[in-house]
């Protein structure tokens, strides 16, 4: 299951991001966490959560978008939520404040289903990757997409957050990467900070089309739209990855 929770936020024009604050705003949402539960989360196969910031400076405003894939956690995710009201980013001395919350709950398949509806018809489907994204392949990261890995990873990812809805047939996801391709691409380089380090990776769109036939059409689309709570790639608990779908 996930609980989706999409945060707007204010900040106002005095003060301004340098870059990309998912990792801080990371930091500081594991310090409003129970420190057990927060120990639990790094023990996982997966870790249950994936989150992602979008900010603009010249209004002022940022975007705070939290997948949880744990019921324990989503709990505790209502209560911060609702009574927390103030986000601080010690690097950049700015405090995010809270102005809306939108939740949306999905069981699985079923669900991620009438919300890809609109791309599993077509043949092409363009993500657009808009924080900082990489995939790790043989213990190094990737600064342009591999899209059999990319496709793997979800496959493998939506296992794990739907084992009541999983993808067991390895024959369909071959199938899958045999006939789906990279169609065309407008990225660009990037760098993403963190404590001391950063990765290298790509952002921008990217097209790919498929000569599936529609159940397996269905099955990719599904996995392009699990993709924008999971994320795409490394990192996505620290901010990196975040993937729209477009028609």
């Amino acid at each position: 299951m996930i609980d989706y929770y999409k945060i707007n936020l204010s900040y106002g024009t005095d003060k301004a991001f340098r870059s990309n604050p998912g990792y801080h705003i990371y930091a500081c949402l594991m310090g409003m966490l129970p420190d057990d539960l927060c120990e639990a989360m790094h023990e996982n196969v997966k870790t249950p959560v994936s989150q992602n910031i979008e900010y603009n400076n010249t209004n002022g405003t940022a975007v705070w978008c939290i997948s949880s894939f744990d019921e324990e956690l989503s709990e505790i995710l209502d209560g911060l939520l609702d009574r927390c009201k103030e986000f601080p980013i010690e690097r950049d001395g700015i405090v995010l404040r809270s102005e809306s919350i939108k939740k949306t709950h999905i069981r699985g398949f079923n669900d991620i289903r009438k919300i890809s509806s609109d791309i599993s018809v077509n043949r092409d489907i363009t993500l657009q990757f808009r924080t900082t994204t990489a995939l790790k392949k043989n213990g190094e990261f990737l600064v342009f997409p591999d899209l059999d890995l990319m496709i793997e990873n979800l496959w493998k990812q939506w296992n794990i957050v739907f084992p009541n809805n999983s993808f067991e047939d390895e024959d369909a996801l071959s199938l899958i990467k045999h006939q789906t391709s990279i169609s065309s691409y407008n990225l660009s380089s990037s760098f993403y900070k963190m404590k001391g380090c950063g990765i290298r990776g790509f952002y921008g769109r990217l097209t790919v089309t498929n000569r599936l036939s529609a159940p397996l059409r269905e099955l990719l689309a599904a996995l392009f739209t699990f993709a924008e709570f999971n994320g795409t790639g490394v990192k996505n608990a620290l901010g990196m990855g975040k993937t729209k779908t477009l028609k």
